[in-house]
């Protein structure tokens, strides 16, 4: 099992702040490399480029359509927020799981498809689809990639206004969309010595040293049980 976590912060649109640190305390427990994107969309590439067999999508929206019936040709002028799992290029041998928060679950609120329910039907070209309530059992040992958005048109309030500090991507929070659309995504990583790491951000698509930040301490949370 090789997993790919996909991660928009407006999961936690209606949570909490303490919710999304517990959360992110396994992120950073991983000491992966994080791809950081304004929109989900844009993580496309990076997950393109670590294919596994299972993509842990985690997010208030599905971002999953039934655009990829017989009936229907996927082009790339349907690519967006809301469909760019649809375009993920090993998800014929792979597995697409979707853990959502409390929500609704219509389409428009959760739900990104037009007819046909792709957690229900195969319509989306993946070999399997599931979803799930929630942040429980997640396969932290089998996770080889991480991406991270922002998503501001859909995240309010502040829940995770410390994990976008810690990933430098709070300025992007006060722009407009369009001014959003032109921010580059880039690569986070973190070199650790004990609980101190010194953080610094590249280019995805040079891959050139850009800034170092200062070292910080990095604070250690307690695994919740049901995290865990």
């Amino acid at each position: 099992m090789k997993t790919y976590l996909s991660v928009d912060l407006d999961y936690w649109a209606e949570g909490t702040r303490a919710g999304a640190e517990h959360f992110f305390a396994h992120v950073l427990d991983l000491k992966l490399p994080i791809f950081v994107a304004p929109f989900h969309d844009q993580l496309l590439e990076h997950i393109n480029a670590n294919s596994g067999t299972h993509l842990y999508q985690i997010d208030y929206h599905s971002d999953i359509t039934d655009l990829a019936e017989p009936a229907l040709d996927l082009s790339l002028d349907d690519l967006n927020e809301g469909s760019w799992a649809n375009f993920v290029e090993w998800k014929e041998s792979g597995r697409f799981v979707w853990r959502h928060p409390k929500i609704s679950l219509e389409p428009g609120d959760g739900y990104c498809h037009d007819r046909n329910n792709p957690f229900e039907k195969d319509c989306s070209g993946w070999r399997e689809t599931r979803r799930a309530t929630g942040l429980g059992c997640i396969p932290w040992k089998t996770i080889h990639a991480v991406g991270v958005c922002l998503s501001s048109d859909w995240l309010r309030g502040a829940p995770v206004q410390r994990i976008t500090d810690r990933l430098g991507i709070s300025a992007w929070r006060n722009m407009s969309l369009k001014s959003q659309r032109k921010q580059r995504p880039f690569l986070w990583t973190a070199v650790w010595v004990g609980w101190k790491a010194a953080m610094w951000r590249t280019a995805y698509d040079t891959a050139q040293y850009v800034a170092t930040a200062s070292s910080i301490h990095a604070e250690h949370h307690t695994r919740p049980a049901s995290l865990a």
